[in-house]
């Protein structure tokens, strides 16, 4: 969820901060010194394949079974579409599977819905809608397709549509808490954050702990700006992680620093979280380096402050924060 923070900020040290920065000859070294953590290289989802016919494969083996068989037996023009589809080709993509369709008039089916996402990843709305209508009603139990027209009608705010949508899925899907997920993610996108943090909630006593309700229910409290709630449940995703042996996503690690600089806490544990962000994160490490900065300032380390605030210059790329 892209969800937009209000940080508090001392406006007349965030001055004062700029005013040292500038023609200050600085150390810009690389932060070597620092013990940075070392993320685990993960497998790649598929191995890379020597053929088109291996990656087709590949792709079709992460399916469910009956949507694997059926897959496997449409014509080359589907697979070669598909191939398209999943390597970002979607121009070639619309053109095969749209072929696809056209050998295959047995009604709406799988070449469908790959055809449907080819023309949303295209921006064909409409059409990925007219598409997704047909395929749903032969298939009334594909959560891909809720997710997909759901995706539709967010981007046209069409919330209402959305959750009227939802409300007609049949029991066994409806039921599942991906689909309540949708439901929930709805009123994030409706901007209805009271009624997202009361949903997820729910969901929470309904479904015992989760750490994918909690997140989003960590976005929404971020929303309406409980910070401090966010940040304890933030913590305690994170703790869960580190208990289970899972490796913590960066995006969890970055939220839960910011909640707890937005509520006031600018400690060594903080300050050595957002350095192992810049090394998990790099690509939003000019963000990390300015929070950095900050914090070595509110510290009163200003070698270290105007260090970092150097490093953040440098950057090429990443997210921007308030100071």
């Amino acid at each position: 969820m892209d969800l937009a923070l209000e940080l508090t900020a001392d406006v007349n040290l965030a001055a004062n901060l700029e005013s040292l920065i500038v023609n200050i000859p600085v150390d810009t070294t690389d932060p070597e010194t620092y013990d940075f953590y070392e993320p685990e290289v993960e497998e790649p989802l598929f191995q890379e394949a020597h053929s088109d016919e291996e990656y087709f494969e590949a792709l079709c083996n992460a399916l469910e079974e009956h949507e694997k068989a059926d897959y496997l037996s449409y014509p080359d023009n589907f697979k070669a579409g598909f191939i398209a589809l999943n390597r970002g080709d979607f121009d070639t993509a619309v053109i095969l599977l749209g072929e696809a369709v056209r050998a295959y008039p047995f009604g709406a089916n799988y070449i469908t819905l790959e055809l449907a996402t080819a023309h949303l990843n295209r921006g064909d709305n409409e059409t990925a809608r007219s598409l997704l209508e047909r395929f749903l009603a032969e298939y009334p139990e594909s959560l891909r397709a809720y997710y997909l027209m759901c995706e539709i009608l967010w981007e046209a705010h069409a919330f209402e549509n959305a959750h009227r949508l939802l409300s007609t899925c049949p029991p066994s899907l409806a039921e599942l808490l991906p689909t309540k997920m949708l439901t929930g993610e709805t009123f994030m996108r409706a901007g209805q954050f009271e009624q997202a943090a009361d949903f997820f909630q729910g969901l929470l006593a309904d479904f015992g702990w989760d750490s994918q309700i909690a997140q989003a229910l960590s976005g929404a409290y971020e929303a309406l700006g409980r910070n401090a709630e966010a940040r304890n449940l933030y913590g305690k995703i994170i703790g869960t992680c580190t208990g289970c042996g899972v490796r913590v996503d960066p995006l969890v690690k970055q939220r839960y620093a910011e909640t707890s600089f937005a509520t006031g806490d600018q400690s060594i544990k903080i300050l050595e979280l957002y350095l192992e962000l810049v090394h998990e994160d790099p690509a939003n490490r000019q963000g990390y380096y300015r929070r950095i900065s900050r914090i070595y300032a509110l510290q009163g380390n200003d070698h270290e402050s105007r260090r970092f605030a150097a490093f953040a210059k440098q950057a090429d790329s990443g997210f921007e924060t308030e100071d």
